[in-house]
């Protein structure tokens, strides 16, 4: 069963922020990895303040065996979510939202009857 849910305030998890060691993908890759027998595996990881663009794809932001689901702040520096859902739940619909002062995710499975957010 899937019950492990991570919520992390990202800081800026764009490449184009940070880039080469300071990158924060690796990190959270890490954390999904580092996962035990003993630790329930991770359903969704929500990210706020991602500071993403437009311009940053998907690929550059993927975490293996999770589909992501964000949305960008355009207007201006900072902002920004993400939610990663692992790739076993399956999302029936998704919405994205962002303006100058708010962004939002938010993604539901059917199947499972789960709605996640991310605000």
């Amino acid at each position: 069963t899937l019950s492990r849910i991570i919520v992390l305030n990202g800081r800026g998890i764009s490449p184009a922020v940070y880039g080469g060691s300071y990158w924060k993908i690796p990190f959270i890759k890490e954390i999904v990895a580092g996962s035990d027998s003993s630790t329930p595996p991770t359903m969704a990881i929500s990210v706020t303040e991602t500071w993403l663009k437009s311009y940053v794809k998907d690929a550059e932001v993927a975490i293996p065996g999770f589909s992501l689901f964000r949305a960008d702040r355009s207007d201006r520096r900072g902002g920004g979510c993400a939610i990663y859902i692992n790739d076993c739940i399956t999302i029936t619909e998704a919405y994205s939202f962002s303006d100058r002062q708010n962004s939002l995710v938010v993604a539901y499975s059917e199947a499972q009857n789960i709605l996640f957010a991310c605000v």
